[in-house]
């Protein structure tokens, strides 16, 4: 049995008899898994109007239905609901070519859309989770979204730098062209 199985295995029995010592009593993973997903609308809130944020919301997986719907009873996040919107609208598109298309994509597609329509949260790490270790992962999320950023400006300067190069050999190549057609032209004018 391996170290994460044994701290899951301890996390579960800790709250199992936290419900039985106090009968009633609110589940200490869904009290933290409710926390998670308060900061988390509230940074959806924060961020929505910026454009690389929703850049990175598009190029992140579709969130579930659930978190949706609470973003969405949250308000001030219409950005983020659109760009969910045109995710779900994608899948289905790719979706319906695959299986118009007979295409081989269609089970991996098929299995990417089921996965999305299951409603299982990941509880269980969430709930590992201690609440200032929720915090840390909030205060966290601002820097992790820069680096981020920091990532996709660093790719698209080496796209950049790459196509630079690219045209300079080509401006080389038509300049040393230009020279010998002019060489060319000179001597037949001679």
């Amino acid at each position: 049995m391996g170290k994460r199985h044994k701290e899951l295995a301890q996390i579960v029995i800790q709250t199992l008899d936290d419900l039985c010592l106090e009968p009633g009593a609110d589940c200490p993973i869904c009290a933290r898994l409710s926390l998670a997903e308060a900061r988390m609308i509230r940074a959806i809130q924060r961020l929505d109007s910026l454009v690389r944020f929703r850049k990175a919301l598009e190029s992140a997986p579709p969130f579930c239905r659930k978190h949706v719907k609470h973003v969405i009873k949250a308000g001030n996040a219409e950005n983020f609901i659109q760009v969910e919107k045109g995710k779900l609208k994608a899948m289905r598109d790719a979706l319906a070519q695959a299986w118009l298309r007979k295409s081989a994509e269609l089970d991996e597609l098929t299995s990417r859309a089921l996965a999305l329509l299951e409603t299982q949260s990941g509880a269980t790490s969430l709930g590992e989770l201690q609440d200032n270790e929720l915090t840390e992962a909030e205060a966290r999320a601002p820097a992790e979204f820069e680096r981020w950023e920091a990532e996709q400006q660093l790719k698209r300067l080496g796209e950049l730098e790459s196509e630079l190069a690219s045209l300079r050999y080509r401006n080389a190549v038509l300049a040393e062209e230009n020279r010998r057609l002019k060489l060319a032209l000179l001597g037949r004018t001679q």
